[in-house]
């Protein structure tokens, strides 16, 4: 049986740390390219979730036995209409708002 010298072992163990870091960082980078173009979605889906609901002090006020103000009326006919309108108002970034923590944590889970 021939012994395997020292220097192919140590080329073999450099070529599997090169391939660890290569998926580590292919990883890294495809759940930032996945974070870029979901988050304004998430953005939209959140923005419409909230629309026209109670805000929490409003509640509380009437707990406290003050009055329930009227509901307030929906600022969003749709996706569509939701997403330009942020655009219109706050501008493309605004769509975006949060994504930094966002990326540090899907840099950690990749």
């Amino acid at each position: 049986m021939k012994k395997a010298s020292s220097s192919s072992l140590d080329s073999s163990t450099n070529n599997h740390q090169g391939s660890v870091w290569r998926s580590i960082i292919g990883g890294v980078i495809g759940g930032w390219v996945e974070a870029c173009s979901l988050h304004p979605l998430d953005t939209i889906k959140t923005r419409l979730q909230l629309s026209g609901r109670q805000t929490r002090s409003a509640i509380a006020d009437m707990a406290r036995g003050g009055t329930m103000a009227a509901t307030p009326p929906k600022m969003y006919t749709g996706i569509l209409d939701c997403g330009a309108t942020v655009i219109k108002e706050e501008g493309v970034q605004a769509l975006y708002k949060g994504l930094s923590p966002f990326l540090v944590n899907i840099s950690c889970k990749y």
